[in-house]
C-alpha cells in the first residue's frame, strides 16, 4: 500500500512540475514584427585569449517547444567581425521568434552547409550567445575557437585507387584530396589547440571491388563505394604548427569502414 501511495505521489509531483514548466514557457510571446533587434560586441577565443577578426556570425531565432526553448529558426541574418574582432548586427523582427541568439558561422547546421569558414569553429563549451529576451544588446561576447595548423609529410607507397583523402575531425566536411598511385607529398590540415584531435586517412572508391563485394551481402542493395581508413589521435598543445610524418604501405590494406 505504501509503495502504491509513493508511486501516485511521484506521478502527481511530476505532473505539477510539467505544468509549471509549461506555464512559464507559455508566458513568452513573439517579438512583435518590425521590432528593431540590435547587438554589438566581440568574438572571442577564450582558449587563446584573443579576439577573432573576420569571423562570420549568424543570427538565430528561438521558439517554444514542449521540452523548452530552442534556437533553431534561421539563420535569419549574419554579420562579420572587423579586424579588431568587433561586430554589430541590426535585424527587423519577423514576429516568429521569442528570443534571438548569435553563433559563430558553422560548416554545417541542421543538415545545410552555409559557408566554408575554416579558420574558426564553434566553441562548444559556449556555442550560442543568447539575447535573453532583450532586443538591444551591447558588449556581447560570442565564443569561437581559432584553428591551428598541422603539417603532414605523407607517403603512401601503393595506392591502387588513385585518390586519397586526409581530414581532421574538427573539419569533418573538408578533406584534402591527393591523387596518384603512389604519394609522397606534404599537406596542411587544421586542428584545435590544447585538446585531442583525430586525423583520418582514407580512400573512398568505386574501384574497390573487393571491398564492395565483401560488404554487399544483399544483391538488391547497390553500394556506390567503400571506405578504407586509418586514424591517428594527436594531443595538441598551443603551438601554431604541428609537424607529423605518416607512411602507409598500401591503401588497399587499410581497414574497411
Amino acid at each position: 500500500l505504501a509503495a502504491t501511495f509513493m508511486k501516485h505521489s511521484i506521478t502527481i509531483i511530476s505532473l505539477v512540475v510539467l505544468t509549471i514548466l509549461a506555464t512559464l514557457t507559455s508566458c513568452r510571446k513573439e517579438v512583435p514584427i518590425g521590432t528593431k533587434v540590435t547587438a554589438t560586441g566581440i568574438v572571442l577565443d577564450s582558449v587563446k585569449n584573443k579576439v577573432l577578426a573576420n569571423a562570420k556570425l549568424y543570427l538565430f531565432g528561438a521558439h517554444q517547444t514542449f521540452y523548452g526553448i530552442g534556437y533553431s529558426e534561421g539563420p535569419l541574418d549574419s554579420t562579420v567581425s572587423d579586424n579588431n574582432g568587433k561586430f554589430s548586427i541590426n535585424f527587423n523582427a519577423d514576429g516568429k521568434s521569442i528570443d534571438y541568439g548569435l553563433q559563430l558561422g558553422v560548416l554545417e547546421y541542421g543538415g545545410y552547409v552555409y559557408n566554408n569558414q575554416t579558420n574558426y569553429v564553434i566553441d562548444y563549451t559556449q556555442p550560442l550567445f543568447k539575447f535573453n529576451y532583450s532586443t538591444n544588446i551591447s558588449n556581447a561576447v560570442v565564443r569561437g575557437r581559432e584553428l591551428n595548423f598541422t603539417k603532414i609529410r605523407l607517403k603512401v607507397l601503393a595506392n591502387p585507387f588513385d585518390t586519397f583523402l586526409v581530414r581532421t575531425d574538427v573539419l569533418i566536411r573538408i578533406a584534402t584530396l591527393i591523387k596518384g598511385q603512389s604519394i609522397d607529398t606534404t599537406i596542411i590540415v587544421r586542428h584545435l589547440p590544447n585538446q585531442q584531435n583525430v586525423i583520418q586517412y582514407y580512400t573512398e572508391s568505386l574501384r574497390d571491388t573487393v571491398g564492395l563485394a565483401a560488404l554487399n551481402s544483399n544483391p538488391n542493395v547497390h553500394l556506390y563505394s567503400v571506405r578504407r581508413m586509418l586514424a591517428d589521435t594527436i594531443n595538441a598543445g598551443m603551438s601554431d604548427t604541428l609537424y607529423l610524418n605518416k607512411t602507409i604501405q598500401n591503401s588497399f590494406t587499410m581497414p574497411r569502414q
